[in-house]
């Protein structure tokens, strides 16, 4: 074969490779694709880790006398402390949420808000069990009520437990495996209390080379349920409330299992439910609809 020959497979062979390093990343090899790997937090306690968080928010509001719709961009850089990560897989975390650009979009035009967010200078502190369920949660002290009435700091926490962290079986998996993670959070609202529970199911895809890190690539399918009922007093008149609504999503994520922490990870979800109120004075039904669609995307800093 001439010189000219081989120059031209070798950068062949270049360009397959810097293509196969890109999107999916490069499939590894070796024996642990064959004998499965224990996949954790652990090795990464005592780290901070530094992310981006971008996303895209459409919410709309319904009731027989308002009703709103945004479409939202924000893009969040937060730190995570890993504190804790026992044997079984119990683990704590805690987020710093350092700096945040966000806007909505008017008449097709995206207008940057010129307020800083409430969660910017927060914290939030999560602590999962073994099977990946909130167990507690603390921090976020600034945070109120939004326009339909949810807590925003459970409802950020319970994102955070349900989404933001992920959940691995405390045994080695291999190609194909499956698990689940079922999280279930009390979200509080102007009128009560409403259970919120998720269920994360995980594939693992394959172990890829992906942005310079030896990763398991997994396969995310979520499943939202909303429920909940009560009384609660407002303005001293004696309510009654129900809430019931679904959701669901998936998406990609990229986890350093040599190192123990998440490079990046896409994910799109929608949720729908409702809260139904009738106040004791009125007997009068009177019913909130909520609708959010997202995409998040986390991504590791590591400049």
């Amino acid at each position: 074969m001439n010189n000219r020959g081989l120059s031209l497979i070798m950068m062949l062979i270049i360009l397959l490779l810097l293509f196969n390093c890109g999107g999916g990343g490069k499939k590894l090899t070796g024996e642990f694709p064959e004998t499965g790997i224990f996949i954790s937090y652990k090795p990464s306690v005592g780290d901070t880790l530094q992310y981006k968080k971008e996303s895209d928010i459409l919410t709309e509001y319904y009731s027989i006398d308002y009703s709103r719709s945004s479409l939202a961009k924000s893009t969040l850089w937060q730190r995570m402390l890993i504190e804790d990560v026992k044997d079984n897989g119990e683990m704590t975390l805690t987020v710093f949420f350092d700096k945040e650009e966000t806007g909505i979009f008017e008449n097709n035009q995206y207008v940057p808000s010129k307020e800083e967010s409430d969660i910017i200078g927060e914290y939030l502190t999560i602590t999962t069990d073994s099977l990946g369920q909130l167990v507690k949660w603390e921090g976020l002290e600034g945070m109120g009520y939004d326009e339909s009435g949810i807590d925003q700091g459970d409802q950020i926490a319970s994102e955070y437990a349900a989404i933001g962290s992920d959940y691995f079986p405390n045994h080695p998996v291999k190609i194909g495996a499956t698990w689940d993670k079922k999280t279930e959070a009390t979200v509080s609202t102007e009128e009560g209390v409403t259970t919120q529970t998720t269920q994360k199911k995980y594939t693992l895809d394959d172990f890829v080379m992906f942005k310079g890190h030896k990763c398991a690539k997994l396969k995310i399918n979520i499943i939202f349920t909303v429920s909940g009922e009560g009384e609660a007093e407002y303005e001293g008149d004696l309510i009654s409330y129900w809430s019931d609504g679904k959701g669901d999503g998936k998406g990609d994520a990229y986890f350093d299992f040599e190192n123990g922490y998440l490079v990046e990870s896409e994910l799109h979800w929608i949720q729908e439910f409702t809260i139904t109120q009738v106040p004791q004075s009125t007997k009068e039904e009177q019913t909130i609809s909520f609708y959010q669609e997202q995409t998040a995307k986390f991504t590791l800093i590591t400049d």
